[in-house]
């Protein structure tokens, strides 16, 4: 049937006590089926309807609704509207749950509900009255909505993560509160409304915090509280930074920003800018653990969020409970997939249905996998402590090694041996480390080499580099990811020498140049400072740079700019394309605003070598270089007539050969300085 045979049909039934509208392959029924408000009876059987539209429920009159053989997989909650329904048939449909609004019926005769599989049905000998069907019902869906979500505290060391959970759950403090050791998890019973919750409290200790492993368990789905030092004003990019990882890691998922210690004073940020960039946030709340001060907002905010969280929505089937169950009460540090998926046969759950549980139980805490990783799916973490506690010695054990940062497998495998783990499970932490950037395989190795940037120096090796005759750029970001360097750094590393490698930057060389590359998270910049032969600069520059260009389009959330900073006026950047457009069209200087000479296009884009007097110096070596070379070969050549000897003749022709070939190289650098001298 057409929707204009159908709409044609309701305006010619709007007096009509009887519509009968079965078998006429309907997929939706239009608005207009709200005006047949004369309707005692409506026969929807044998169709392919999915949603009742909520227009339906404004026939006040209706006594009897067939919704048999159709596609629902709901009833509205509207329906509770129809105060004279006395028969309700919706057998042969996919209802998953019941509306509670089905009790307040008070007329209903006839509830018919077979062959709907996903409905908890009583056994034969119950009773067929409906509102005993309903109780029923009603009773048993809730014990399958599980209540249950999990709650992560995050924050820096030292904000009092710990001290706010204990009043936020006990209503007490301790001022003599210890910090979090490991990873504490806390099943907290809360009431919202007449529901009685349980939330998974995850606490994560200082070691855990500053080594960034709480990232291996944020999942969506999941309430992130994000504690905040109220006093704190100088590092407001590091709060930026727990949001971008919350949203990151946690989509959606909602966040309460706690300022505490407001009993110590507030310095006020900027909320709305906040809220604008992250909408996740739900509340602000000022709080101090010591005092109590906004605990009760707290509890307020979270009887808010939960009833919205998806995982408090959700009906679990009872295959889905018993797993879980099964899962809860092993106290194993892992299982298999294949034991999981055998949990799952037992209970009769398909492929889907068990990659949707596998879901749930990741968002609750109840297990830690990662079923988007083909290198780790093969493992799912039932203890957390036992993922956290081998990486965690891997970045934090104080053995030496030849090269800092640099490890190879057998020695991370020396490093969580002695703590109990199998060989078989070292390439399973060394992949969950290079998922989460924790290491990097080492380019040009064949021995499985790795880099873990914590190992790294964190002092700058900078401190004997030329600055004032450098090529200068720099990139800009609106949102600098801490690793980006480090993954550069495993690409470059057979060109970078050991002692010139630290966490925020390198130095990279090649037979002509060298670039310092150094990373401030304070202004989300890197800079390079490129030294050299002044005809190759821009070359070795574009080569280093296109490193960072490929990983730039890995993160399309990320805005680079590419500038070049005047040495004599490091505030003033000027738009590197815009340079290479005016050297393009044949200009030779550019004025910028707040430098009082213009400055030569070629000097920012090559670097600058300073005065006439440095060339004039640079030149003079290389002359003096060249004459002694030349006199190096002019002494070979004399000997070389002189000898009779042919095994020491050979030797001079390769003395010579390589004399000549430095000398022809020095000359050619010597002509490069003196044109260069010319053109200042």
């Amino acid at each position: 049937m057409t929707r204009e045979e159908l709409l044609n049909i309701i305006k010619h039934a709007q007096h009509n006590n009887v519509l009968n509208l079965s078998a006429s392959q309907l997929t939706e029924l239009p608005p207009e089926i709200g005006t047949l408000t004369h309707l005692t009876r409506l026969n929807l059987k044998h169709n392919k309807l999915k949603r009742l539209p909520r227009e339906i429920f404004r026939l006040s009159n209706l006594q009897e609704l067939w919704l048999d053989d159709n596609e629902l997989v709901e009833l509205p909650r509207e329906i509770g509207e129809l105060r004279k329904l006395k028969w309700l048939s919706a057998s042969e449909n996919q209802l998953k749950t019941l509306p509670a609004e089905l009790s307040e019926l008070p007329e209903l005769e006839v509830l018919e509900l077979s062959g709907n599989p996903m409905l908890p049905m009583p056994g034969e000998n119950f009773s067929r009255r409906p509102a005993d069907l309903i109780d029923f019902m009603l009773m048993q869906q809730e014990k399958r909505f599980i209540n249950e979500t999990k709650v992560m505290v995050l924050g820096n060391p030292g904000t009092g993560k710990t001290a706010v959970i204990r009043r936020m759950i006990e209503r007490t403090f301790d001022p003599a509160e210890k910090s979090t050791k490991g990873i504490n998890i806390q099943r907290w019973p809360f009431q919202v409304g007449h529901k009685r919750m349980q939330l998974n409290i995850w606490d994560f200790g200082r070691t855990e915090t500053e080594l960034n492993l709480h990232r291996f368990f944020m999942t969506p789905n999941t309430v992130y509280l994000l504690v905040w030092d109220a006093g704190e004003e100088n590092n407001r990019a590091e709060l930026q930074n727990w949001l971008k990882l919350i949203q990151f890691f946690g989509e959606r998922s909602p966040v309460i920003l706690l300022l505490n210690r407001v009993d110590r004073g507030v310095k006020e940020l900027n909320r709305q800018h906040l809220q604008r960039q992250f909408p996740q946030i739900q509340e602000f709340i000022n709080i101090s653990a010591s005092d109590g001060t906004g605990i009760h907002e707290l509890r307020d905010a979270l009887k808010k969020v939960l009833p919205q969280m998806p995982n408090m929505q959700t009906v679990w089937q009872p295959g889905w409970l018993n797993v879980k169950t099964r899962l809860e009460i092993s106290r194993k540090d892992f299982i298999e997939r294949m034991e999981f998926d055998q949990l799952c046969d037992r209970e009769g759950l398909d492929a889907f249905s068990r990659e949707t549980l596998l879901g749930w139980l990741n968002d609750l805490g109840v297990i830690t996998g990662f079923q988007d990783d083909m290198r780790l799916s093969h493992l799912l973490v039932q203890r957390p402590g036992w993922l956290t506690e081998a990486v965690g010695r891997v970045l934090s054990i104080k053995t030496p090694f030849p090269n800092p940062g640099i490890l190879k497998a057998k020695d991370i495998q020396q490093m969580i041996q002695p703590l109990g783990y199998s060989r078989s499970h070292l390439p399973f932490f060394i992949d969950l480390m290079k998922r989460f950037e924790l290491c990097f395989d080492v380019e040009d190795e064949t021995d499985r080499v790795y880099m873990v940037p914590h190992w790294l120096s964190d002092q700058s090796q900078n401190a004997t580099w030329d600055f004032a005759h450098s090529l200068i750029f720099q990139y800009r970001y609106n949102f600098l990811p801490k690793n980006l360097v480090a993954k550069v750094v495993a690409r470059l590393y057979p060109f970078i020498q050991p002692d010139t490698l630290w966490q925020n930057g390198f130095i990279v060389r090649d037979g002509n140049n060298a670039a310092l590359v150094e990373m401030n998270a304070y202004d989300n910049s890197i800079t390079f400072w490129v030294n050299g032969r002044r005809t190759t600069r821009r070359d070795f520059l574009s080569r280093v740079t296109a490193h960072f260009e490929y990983l730039h389009a890995l993160f399309p959330m990320i805005e680079v700019l590419a500038r070049v900073p005047l040495p004599d006026h490091p505030d003033i950047r000027l738009d590197y394309q815009h340079l290479l457009r005016m050297e393009e069209n044949g200009e030779t200087t550019i004025h910028p605003e707040g430098v009082d000479e213009p400055i030569r296009i070629d000097h920012l884009l090559n670097g600058f070598d300073g005065s006439r007097h440095f060339l004039r110096q640079r030149a003079g070596e290389l002359q003096q270089q060249f004459e002694d070379l030349t006199r190096r070969v002019e002494s070979f050549w004399l000997a070389y007539a002189k000898e009779r000897d042919a095994q020491k003749l050979a030797e001079i022709e390769t003395e010579i050969a390589g004399a000549e070939a430095n000398r022809d190289a020095i000359l050619g650098e010597l002509q490069e300085t003196e044109n260069e001298l010319l053109s200042i």
